[in-house]
């Protein structure tokens, strides 16, 4: 009988690491989330201090105390706004559902007498089966349950910013040494540096495709032009995946909205 293979038997080592891991994940995600946006906002929050940092007051940069300060409260204030315009919004979005779905299926008749076909009697099922209020308000749900994260996520920011100035103090404690000390504290001096610029340009582009969006929303009337900006702001952080889903999203409204296609 032979042997079982070292790389058969490593293949399957890894297969069972990472089904336990995605397994850990999704039954932790509740805390898991919080966390990953918790890290993320104390990055943000960080970069923003460190521009205000750059503002000169009689010749000397802004104190560490007044530059955290003012960070925190842009993000506190974008964080506000953020919750307002989706409480502001979600409702109505939810009302006008029922006359996205009459739209939908005199959009389906148009065209299908446009083109001389006889409408199909399952496609017609299939459309008034979908609910698209159900479908609004289970992404309002998302959205809220985001919302509802924030007593956790600043607690979580708590602990980072009660930890940040420690952070050096137990890096020496894991390397002694003074050589591995400052290659530690290089190698994680860089994925910091790193970290700080690709969130800063990826804030930046998702602002400016955010807001050129909202623009371009207004002017065609789109309903809720603001929220879909917002939204388009918020996934666009996730790559690739986001940014088509943030712009699959308001052309759908737009197919439900308007009469025509054009």
């Amino acid at each position: 009988m032979q042997s079982t293979s070292p790389r058969l038997i490593t293949a399957g080592l890894w297969l069972v690491v990472i089904s336990v891991s995605l397994y850990l994940l999704v039954i932790a995600r509740d805390l898991l989330i919080p966390l990953v946006l918790a890290i993320f906002i104390w990055y943000l929050i960080n970069l923003l201090a460190r521009q205000f940092g750059r503002i000169k007051l009689g010749g000397r940069p802004l104190p560490s105390a007044l530059q955290f300060l003012f960070a925190i409260l842009v993000a506190a204030t974008l964080a506000g706004l953020f919750g307002k315009l989706i409480t502001a919004n979600i409702n109505q979005v939810i009302e006008t559902a029922p006359a996205y779905q009459a739209n939908v299926n005199q959009l389906i008749s148009e065209n299908f007498e446009r083109f001389g076909l006889e409408e199909p009697p399952a496609l017609r099922s299939l459309v008034e089966g979908i609910n698209f209020a159900a479908l609004l308000r289970n992404l309002a749900s998302a959205l809220g349950g985001l919302m509802g994260n924030i007593g956790l996520i600043t607690v979580y920011l708590v602990f980072l910013f009660l930890e940040q100035k420690f952070f050096p103090m137990k890096l020496r404690a894991i390397f002694p040494g003074e050589t591995q000390y400052e290659v530690a504290s290089q190698i994680l001096r860089r994925i910091d540096q790193d970290v700080s610029i690709y969130l800063g340009i990826k804030t930046l582009v998702s602002a400016m495709t955010g807001i050129i969006s909202w623009i371009i929303m207004s002017a065609v009337g789109l309903d809720f032009a603001g929220f879909w900006a917002l939204l388009i702001f918020v996934l666009n952080f996730i790559p690739n995946i986001g940014s088509l889903v943030a712009t699959v999203l308001p052309t759908l409204l737009a197919l439900l909205q308007f009469d025509t296609l054009g």
